[in-house]
């Protein structure tokens, strides 16, 4: 990603303030076992928009799209456009295609894997992480999601 995505995700969370801001991403506030929401890449000349699932219950180094995809429609041509008119059609573009909960379940995890935009390999990797939740108390699971956003410097 680049200074002008951060600085893109910067300004879109202050127009946004269910989201925060971490790099070239945006997230949905106060996360707990998952880091969701969007993400901009801006190749020369434009934007793409992606939205996005981080589960903190797997051994994460860094934020990234894996499980996730590019949001229909969601490319903004950047040309001609100062910072702010960036900001406003991305908040846009956010604001259109956020249907995410509330609170954070792992129902609505499920069925954002389940999206034929996500990879199978990611798809079948989540499946197979959330086994998990089987064989190991929530409290422990809460705990390294904790420590694990802290390393990715996530509030």
């Amino acid at each position: 990603m680049t200074k002008k995505s951060d600085a893109l995700a910067k300004a879109v969370s202050a127009l946004l303030p269910k989201f925060r801001a971490s790099g070239s991403f945006l997230y949905h506030r106060d996360p707990i076992l998952m880091v969701r929401g969007f993400a901009f890449d801006m190749p020369p000349g434009g934007c793409y928009v992606w939205k996005y699932y981080v589960p903190l219950f797997q051994d994460v180094e860094f934020l990234h799209m894996s499980l996730g995809y590019r949001v229909g429609g969601g490319y903004i041509e950047t040309g001609g456009k100062d910072h702010s008119q960036l900001a406003t059609e991305a908040s846009t573009l956010v604001i259109d295609n956020d249907d995410f909960a509330e609170d954070e379940t792992l129902e609505e995890l499920i069925q954002f894997a389940k999206d034929s935009r996500v990879a199978p390999t990611e798809r079948a990797s989540l499946y197979s992480d959330l086994r998990i939740f089987e064989s190991e108390p929530l409290e422990s699971i809460i705990s390294r999601a904790s420590a694990i956003r802290s390393k990715l410097g996530i509030a």
